[in-house]
């Protein structure tokens, strides 16, 4: 189906960046950019009646595209040529390692894949696409449905994912939704469901020693002071916490700016994301990639508690699948 154009009610418009095949969802109150080629990786969410784009930008933004490559041996792909969008962690939520007889790089593959797509429907009251791949070093056929509606400030992602090999593997899915200066600020709460905290790794930067564990939302820091962690940290502040949430009771996370009276919430197949990752910088992110010049919050829902891929298949924390066994699961972004 080739695109209808239209400039009012939900549209779409395909379009190129650096020469990376791309899309634009919109409606009348939100607009999204999605980088097709790039693991349909979403670097605008924009809420139009504020111009107030969720999104992070590193340093370099979208000009890294201009010199990307896919080196599944560079560990160093994903922060090289990452320009701070939102993007899907598959089969791999974490370090890179030893996968199955080959080597995945950090967060898996699907998030560095081009992704072909078609569109299912397209008119001023909704607009649906679907996009697949086949994955390169792990046998998967992924779908994934995307889906604006007129008028809704959300954005809601399918995903289909099929084992097409002739022996039983493991996966993990996570999506890493990195929110931005535009949106973060000195006045921002959390709000999370019940759920174990752990940490599990540290750093000269962060507030919590490895291996510190407690209920949401307390934690005890360094000196043995307990954080509230429902609030954030200032602007600038020098620190960069890892916070691993275990066992979510819900299937949510949101985060709200009390100064602009808006939310960001993610929501999630509780199924499949149990797990989460609770990711602050306030500029205490030294040296490579980000030389501390970053102020970035992310609500990163995942399958896996562990981050370390020795760590997840030591301890079985993982999803099984079948040969040409489908599992499916969603996740939604909304503002409110």
């Amino acid at each position: 189906m080739t695109p209808i154009e239209r400039n009012y009610g939900c549209r779409l418009q395909e379009i190129s960046i650096y020469g990376f095949k791309s899309i634009i969802l919109e409606n009348e109150v939100l607009r999204t950019l999605i980088i097709t080629d790039k693991g349909c990786e979403i670097s605008e969410f924009n809420y139009k009646k504020m111009d107030l784009d969720f999104t992070w930008r590193t340093h370099n933004g979208l000009s890294t595209l201009k010199n990307y490559k896919k080196d599944y041996g560079d560990n160093l792909i994903l922060t090289d040529y990452y320009s701070g969008g939102w993007f899907e962690t598959f089969p791999i939520c974490g370090t890179g390692g030893e996968y199955f007889g080959t080597q995945m790089p950090v967060y898996g593959e699907a998030c560095y894949l081009s992704w072909d797509y078609i569109v299912l429907k397209d008119d001023e009251k909704e607009i649906i696409i679907k996009a697949f791949c086949k994955t390169i070093r792990s046998p998967f056929y992924l779908e994934k449905t995307i889906k604006i509606k007129s008028g809704i400030p959300e954005l809601i992602i399918e995903d289909s994912i099929k084992n097409t090999s002739h022996q039983e593997i493991y996966f993990n899915i996570g999506y890493h939704p990195n929110l931005g200066k535009n949106f973060i600020d000195d006045n921002l709460i959390l709000n999370i469901p019940s759920c174990e905290v752990e940490i599990l790794a540290s750093n000269d930067s962060s507030r919590f020693k490895k291996g510190e564990k407690g209920q949401w939302p307390f934690l005890n820091n360094k000196e043995g002071r307990k954080i509230d962690l429902r609030i954030l940290p200032e602007k600038d502040s020098g620190i960069h916490d890892g916070i691993s949430l275990k066992n979510l009771s819900s299937n949510f996370m949101e985060i709200k700016n009390i100064n602009k009276n808006i939310s960001f919430k993610v929501s999630f197949d509780k199924n499949i994301y149990k797990n989460a990752i609770l990711w602050i910088v306030k500029g205490g992110d030294m040296n490579y990639p980000r030389f501390g010049r970053s102020n970035v919050v992310c609500l990163f829902p995942r399958s896996s508690h562990y981050y370390d891929i020795k760590d997840v298949e030591e301890n079985k924390d993982f999803i099984k699948i079948k040969p040409d066994e489908v599992i499916d699961t969603w996740i939604k972004y909304e503002i409110y």
